[in-house]
This record gives structure tokens, sequence and C-alpha cells, in this order.
């Protein structure tokens, strides 16, 4: 009984890592400014213990719907690197370019000791270029597997209690003396 006991807590945390280790992390992030602020979510395909390619980027900037990111490379002028990691500074120097609705290329980067900046190139109708400080803050979304695996955990350890309970009360069989 032990042993089948064993063999099904292993399974079930074999297989509930497996599928934990497999999805791609979603993140909300923030900023704020004198003239600017911004919000939404990005996506990253694991937990961004160092710099990784953010895989999705949504949101809105003063109101106004993020289109996209915009690939590596496609904006010669820019120097940006679509990555994201999960200590600060989330942002590399090179930051992330983003298309803003009605204003053009945005881009974010961070100075690893100075902050960050979002720095806005009105690329329609004109050619001006605007530069905002900002606080950049950005947290990992639980995983609904997360909280599976936490409930499946505590029910485990609640099934091991009982299991331990009934064996400890259990009335001792008395043998008879002759």
């Amino acid at each position: 009984m032990k042993k089948k006991w064993l063999i099904l807590q292993l399974t079930a945390v074999a297989c509930l890592a497996t599928a934990h280790a497999q999805a791609d992390q979603l993140w909300t992030w923030s900023f704020s400014g004198p003239d600017e602020t911004g919000a939404g979510t990005l996506t990253t395909a694991g937990p961004a213990i160092s710099p990784e390619d953010i895989l999705s980027f949504s949101g809105t900037v003063n109101g106004a719907a993020i289109l996209g990111l915009v690939p590596v490379g496609a904006a010669p002028t820019f120097t940006y690197d679509n990555k994201f990691s999960a200590t600060a500074p989330h942002l590399s120097l090179a930051g992330i370019l983003y298309n803003v609705a009605g204003t053009g290329y945005h881009n974010l980067f961070g100075f690893p000791d100075m902050g960050y900046t979002d720095m806005d190139s009105y690329i329609l109708p004109s050619s001006d270029v605007s530069v905002n400080h900002v606080n950049f803050s950005a947290q990992a979304v639980p995983e609904p597997g997360s909280y599976l695996m936490l409930v499946a955990g505590m029910g485990l350890i609640a099934a091991a209690g009982r299991m331990r309970s009934r064996r400890w009360h259990r009335p001792l069989s008395r043998t008879r003396q002759s």
C-alpha cells in the first residue's frame, strides 16, 4: 500500500511539473511618467530568469491601443532587442519597439541605474521625437496550473495526514492470555 501511494504521488508531481515547465509566462506591465502612461501584458517563452524574447506585447499608451511589437530588424533606424528579464532592469538598454495606433513607434528601454525611458517617434504625420522618463514595473501573472499544483499538493498532504492519523488511532488488538 505504501509503494502504491508513493508511486501515485510521484506520478502526480511529475505530470504537474511537466505541464507547468512548458507553459509560456504571462506578465502584466505598466509605466507612468509626466506625459505618458501605459499598461498591458506581455508574454515570454518561460520565466525570463535571463533576458528572453518577448512573444507578444499588448495594452494601451495614453488610451491608444498598442498594435504589437515591431519585429527585430524591421525598423533599422531604431536599436532594440525585444527582450525581457524578470529582474530589474526588466528591459535592456536597447529595449523594446512597439507600434501605437495614431502615434507610431515607441522605444521603451532601461538604464541599469537610472530608470526607464520611453522614446516616442511620431512618424505620422511628421518625424518628431519626444523622450519621456517613466517608471516601469512588471509582475508575473500566476498560471492556472500554478493554482492547480497548489491545490493538488495540499490535497496530497491532507490525504497523507489522514492515512497517518488512521493508522495512529487504530485500536490495538488485544491478545488473550490463557
